[in-house]
């Protein structure tokens, strides 16, 4: 990419050792998300062993020269893996480092131990990462409703895509790849359109953005880029939040009773840590409006179960349900007078 090649040509030019010093691109700029007006992320690492020379500041000016924004810093291999344990962000930015020149062996040594140690603390930080997560959803709410929403930070937006994959290299939990991928991948195919529409580097799109940037990406108009926008965020949030359960069940201590500890919450219907259950003789078509009125998040096995019917329905949600279970958190809204099922959000957001 041209990013990577101005970056080679600085560091070529300015003369610096090829042995124990290495220009290392991290976060969005490692992940090659860059959208036009985007920053590069760049921290140029020096072994412990190697003296600081005039180079390591006369890098950057063939860059600013030419027009790049960066967001850069000079840090010894000791302060890099220093910063990252004393700084959860830094520590996220430098699981996608990406070596850009210098010495390679001195990049991989670096991506080695972050992951090693990521891999060593998770299990102490995930509550530290999700009070992060908490923290962007009480300020910038959820991008499927925000009016003016924020790609990158709102709920189910970039931000969360690199959450998860950071919870997979803890080797804790895995997710569906390809699915939050496509979400990723049309996100920030948003976002790139929306640089071109605003001619500035944001990542909040404004009510009048949304036409020129359906006619950029080849939707039908600005409710139509809403919409699949929006299904795409709701995806990633879903996933998320069904990771997120999985991460903290793998960490949670086990109880010394091993049946499950059950919280009756209506007839056939329980709590198990956060999750709605259902008793195995429950029939759920005649459950539904308990299900609306009680459901927080549906267990995967049962939404799965709920949602995996191929074929006519046998029997529709009733009426006096529809508006509880529309505003249920894992069921989606059945429309009275359509026969709709409400389903699950695990359904495909297209």
């Amino acid at each position: 990419m041209a990013a990577d090649a101005l970056c080679v040509q600085a560091f070529e030019s300015v003369s610096a050792p090829t042995v124990g010093v290495a220009l290392v691109a991290v976060g969005g700029f490692g992940r090659r998300e860059l959208a036009p007006f985007s920053d590069l992320d760049v921290i140029l690492v020096i072994d412990d062993e190697v003296e600081v020379g005039d180079w390591a500041g006369a890098l950057w000016y063939p860059l600013w020269d030419s027009g790049t924004k960066l967001d850069h810093s000079v840090r010894s291999f000791a302060d890099v893996v220093e910063t990252a344990t004393a700084d959860l962000r830094v520590m996220l930015g430098l699981l996608d480092a990406r070596h850009l020149a210098g010495d390679p062996n001195l990049t991989l040594r670096l991506r080695t131990t972050i992951l090693t140690q990521w891999r060593r603390d998770a299990r102490s930080r995930l509550l530290e990462l999700k009070t992060l997560g908490e923290g962007r959803a009480s300020l910038l709410g959820e991008l499927a409703h925000s009016s003016v929403p924020d790609l990158k930070e709102s709920v189910g937006g970039l931000r969360d895509a690199t959450v998860l994959n950071a919870l997979v290299a803890s080797w804790l939990v895995d997710v569906p790849h390809v699915e939050v991928e496509r979400s990723r991948t049309a996100l920030l195919d948003v976002r790139d359109a929306l640089h071109d529409v605003a001619g500035r580097g944001t990542d909040r799109v404004a009510p009048e953005f949304w036409p020129e940037i359906a006619a950029r990406l080849g939707f039908a108009d600005g409710t139509d880029a809403q919409r699949r926008t929006r299904a795409h965020a709701r995806r990633l949030r879903h996933l998320s939040r069904l990771t997120w359960s999985r991460a903290e069940a793998t960490v949670r201590k086990p109880s010394q009773n091993r049946r499950p500890q059950l919280e009756t919450i209506a007839p056939g219907i329980a709590l198990s840590h956060g999750e709605v259950v259902l008793d195995k003789a429950t029939r759920p078509t005649e459950r539904w409006l308990a299900l609306a009125q009680c459901c927080r998040s549906c267990s995967r096995a049962r939404a799965d179960a709920l949602t995996g019917h191929r074929g006519p329905p046998r029997a529709r949600v009733p009426a006096v349900a529809h508006p509880v279970a529309a505003s249920c958190p894992g069921v989606g809204g059945a429309t009275a007078g359509r026969g709709a099922w409400a389903r699950s959000s695990l359904g495909d957001p297209r």
